[in-house]
């Protein structure tokens, strides 16, 4: 029991951390997907069947219960350390048909989880592209660990070794994610042959997506060293002054305050610190078929986008929206000028300005692409984001 105790105190102290470096570190996570701590808890229904000579199981099922913390690697891929109480189970002889005691099970370990469905799909993780996929709608995911099984009993008459049996555990389950950062988790493990676990789990992710510049603050105070009264300077020989610091990107931003030194000298975002978005390589802003509703995903990647815009206060956009040239001309003009206003509303509503956003629909009247092909349509239904002069 003391080593439960132990055990128990010493994981809750970590997640206590990695909760306070979430909140402390806000500024220093990126963009993302990873760089995000969660934390959450389970209860399930446990089969324990030990193989004791001379005895067997009143019941083989029980309640369990969990406590998990973890942190994303990336959209496909999480580590987690958990602990658990899977309950216990009572033993009666075989011959005699009495009760000889009961084992209680403890298990703690460290694993990882694989993403391999989304509802939502996967960004694919580019540095290019921003994560506007956070986990949310349903995954499926696989696990794959090391488990430590820690078995005491309540009677001398079964001698059972107190050491923690170390094994390779697995499990499959299906997880709901809000965008919130709260997840619910339905999951079945088995650690050996003598433990399996039907549970059931929420969890809460810390940090979301949040800039990866840490913004220096603008009216930073310069402290000048105290100069005596009492005492004149003595005249110095003139030192030539240094020269200024180059700009070699030609972003406008000097090299001594440049957090991106390799800015394209075509960037027509830049913010002060040398950093550019290039909205071009924005994924697709998408609707539901024909009308002006964004989806979820879409959603997700203008919040991102109108977060990414304060580090851009002066700069002002014009959102093109365009259709394909399928239907009614008129009514594809009336739909464009419709999609063109919902994402221009949805930035205004996360906090982007109003005056520094034009919504202009254009219709069937600009295409990209052929209009022929399911390809080409499907090209020619978009979004652009443009700098207004």
């Amino acid at each position: 029991m003391k080593r439960k105790i132990t055990i128990l105190a010493l994981l809750s102290s970590t997640l206590l951390n990695a909760w306070i470096a979430s909140a402390r570190g806000e500024d220093e996570v990126n963009y993302n997907l990873a760089s995000r701590f969660y934390a959450g808890g389970g209860v399930g229904i446990t089969r324990l069947s030990p193989d004791v000579s001379g005895a067997s199981t009143k019941d083989e099922t029980g309640i369990g219960y969990s406590l998990h913390f973890g942190y994303d690697i990336s959209e496909r891929f999480s580590i987690e350390g958990a602990i658990a109480d899977l309950g216990d189970v009572t033993l009666e002889s075989d011959s005699t048909q009495q009760d000889i005691g009961s084992l209680d099970y403890f298990q703690y370990g460290i694993s990882g989880l694989g993403y391999f469905y989304n509802s939502q799909g996967f960004s694919g993780n580019s540095s290019e592209a921003p994560p506007y996929q956070l986990r949310s709608g349903i995954s499926l995911y696989g696990r794959l660990g090391l488990s430590a099984m820690d078995i005491s009993s309540s009677s001398s008459n079964l001698n059972i070794d107190g050491s923690p049996d170390i094994k390779l555990f697995g499990s499959g389950g299906l997880e709901y994610g809000w965008s919130s950062g709260y997840t619910a988790r339905a999951e079945l493990t088995s650690f050996s042959t003598d433990v399996q676990m039907l549970s059931l789990g929420f969890s809460k992710r810390f940090g979301g997506a949040r800039s990866s510049i840490s913004q220096a603050p603008h009216n930073a105070e310069q402290k000048t060293p105290p100069t005596s009264e009492a005492k004149k300077p003595e005249p110095k020989t003139p030192v030539a002054a240094p020269a200024l610091s180059t700009d070699l990107d030609g972003d406008g931003i000097n090299n001594n305050i440049d957090r991106c030194p390799d800015t394209p000298a075509t960037a027509t975002m830049v913010n002060n610190y040398g950093c550019h978005l290039d909205l071009a390589k924005l994924p697709a802003i998408k609707f539901q078929t024909g009308s002006a509703e964004l989806t979820k995903k879409s959603q997700a990647l203008l919040a991102w986008l109108a977060r990414r815009l304060q580090d851009f206060p002066t700069t002002k956009l014009n959102v093109h929206a365009h259709t394909d040239g399928q239907g009614d001309t008129e009514a594809n003009q009336r739909l464009s000028e419709r999609r063109a206003e919902a994402v221009v509303g949805y930035l205004i509503a996360k906090g982007v300005s109003a005056k520094r956003l034009t919504a202009i629909g254009f219709g069937e009247s600009q295409p990209i692409a052929d209009n022929s092909t399911s390809e080409g349509r499907q090209r020619n239904r978009r979004v652009e984001f443009h700098v207004a002069e």
